[in-house]
């Protein structure tokens, strides 16, 4: 071993350099398969699985999408399907409610009530479950701490 030490010592210069160069490279490379290779392997292969899961998220978000759409579709013709017939007289015998004024004109028909304010979310869901539309309504204060509700409904109207 001493003998290869003293040959190293009295080498030349250049010799001892490049020896010295191919042992980095040689333990670069050695560090790099065993070590780093592995690793990046990894890393790649999460990468690819996380872009499967990516498309897979969106493909199911476009398929949500749609069926949403189509819920929202079957939902809109269900209550035309299941509601009862709008009327301005069982309006105005909910509790609380005063009909004041039933104006119909062909398919819309304005409707005023006098109300407390208690009662007057009731009124628009007993006005949900019928087949009546509504395309406006105003609230004001009117006498005596009453409302006055005014609506504008859309409607195939009793006679």
């Amino acid at each position: 071993m001493r003998r290869l030490f003293e040959q190293w010592l009295t080498a030349d210069a250049r010799l001892r350099v490049a020896t010295w160069a191919a042992s980095m490279m040689l333990l670069m490379a050695l560090g790099w398969l065993w070590g780093i290779h592995p690793g990046y392997q990894a890393l790649e292969q999460q990468r690819l699985s996380r872009a499967a899961g990516v498309r897979a998220i969106k493909e199911e978000q476009q398929i949500s999408r749609v069926l949403g759409a189509q819920l929202n579709a079957a939902q809109r013709n269900l209550p035309a399907l299941t509601s009862e017939s709008f009327s301005a007289m069982t309006t105005g015998k909910l509790p609380g409610v005063t009909l004041m004024k039933w104006q119909p004109e062909g398919e819309s028909a304005e409707l005023e009530l006098r109300s407390q304010w208690l009662p007057v979310p009731g009124l628009f869901n007993a006005l949900s479950r019928t087949d009546a539309r509504l395309k406006r309504f105003s609230v004001a204060a009117g006498e005596g701490g009453a409302l006055t509700v005014t609506l504008l409904l859309e409607a195939a109207h009793e006679k």
